[in-house]
């Protein structure tokens, strides 16, 4: 018998990492494990291994050993984007918020020219009210990915939120002809019209948005009656917060709205969302 024929064939590493990857996107992940374990074994300092390695722990819930694989992969080398990008995302997803800042500028500090990094600490920070310095990020990010029409909703919010509506409406219209079914953009761009006291336009717009938050089981009731609050039909908003208070807590406009019919206004705390522990958006 040839020595060939009494041991199993070799498998190079490439081989184990292509066979790896077609296992985990095939849903077999405890054979995507296995075969980049072997990886591993053959080269310590597989990045590709690691990466698929990450995936499975990921997509079984350990966080942890994804995360210590992550932080492995940039210490054995911190120029690709992968490693960083995964981690900043994982950490931000799980509400660990500060972290994530830390892990978006270790990212660009590595590779300036990477724009996922730019666009998560412009997001944090705008979400920390450093609209200024979260503005900066997202013009970064569009100048190194293009006119994305997230970003461009991005910093059209951002910009709203700072006052600056004439820069900030041409973003959000294009994020709007560019995401028709995104029902942020719409929204953002419904306020910003109510901002700038153009009330028709405003209710016009919210109107579309009204029409998309009902196919996707949501609605914008409270900016409604918010925009109904600024004009003559303020008692039109002021019933549909009556409506609403009684099953979820109120939110801006309300106080506006108890006070013109002299009602006291009690203010209640949203409930903290236990994925990030922050309020959830409407």
């Amino acid at each position: 018998m040839a020595l060939s024929d009494a041991m199993p064939p070799f498998s190079s590493n490439g081989d184990l990492i292509a066979r790896a990857r077609a296992a985990f996107q095939s849903g077999r992940h405890a054979e995507a494990e296995k075969l980049a374990a072997e990886a591993r074994v053959q080269d310590r300092t597989s990045l590709d291994a690691i990466e698929i390695l990450a995936l499975v722990h990921r997509a079984r819930g350990d966080a942890a050993g994804a995360e210590r694989l992550l932080r492995e992969a940039i210490a054995i080398d911190s120029r690709p984007r992968w490693p960083h990008d995964d981690l900043a995302m994982m950490l931000f997803d799980g509400g660990r918020v500060v972290e994530a800042e830390a892990a978006c500028r270790a990212a660009i500090a590595a590779d300036p020219g990477n724009p996922q990094p730019e666009m998560m600490l412009g997001n944090i920070l705008s979400e920390r009210e450093e609209l200024v310095a979260g503005a900066a990020h997202l013009r970064r990010a569009i100048a190194l990915a293009g006119e994305h029409p997230q970003l461009l909703a991005n910093l059209g919010r951002n910009l709203q939120r700072q006052g600056a509506l004439s820069e900030a409406e041409p973003l959000l219209r294009r994020a709007v002809a560019a995401m028709p079914d995104t029902l942020p953009p719409l929204a953002w761009l419904a306020e910003l019209l109510e901002q700038a006291r153009r009330f028709d336009e405003a209710s016009a717009m919210l109107d579309r948005a009204e029409r998309l938050a009902r196919s996707q089981g949501s609605d914008v009731t409270l900016q409604r009656a918010a925009l109904l609050s600024r004009t003559e039909n303020w008692r039109d908003g002021l019933a549909l917060l009556d409506a609403e208070r009684s099953r979820r807590p109120p939110r801006r406009g309300l106080a506006r709205l108890c006070r013109r019919q002299g009602r006291p206004f009690r203010c209640v705390r949203p409930p903290l969302c236990p994925r990030r522990g922050r309020a959830p958006s409407q």
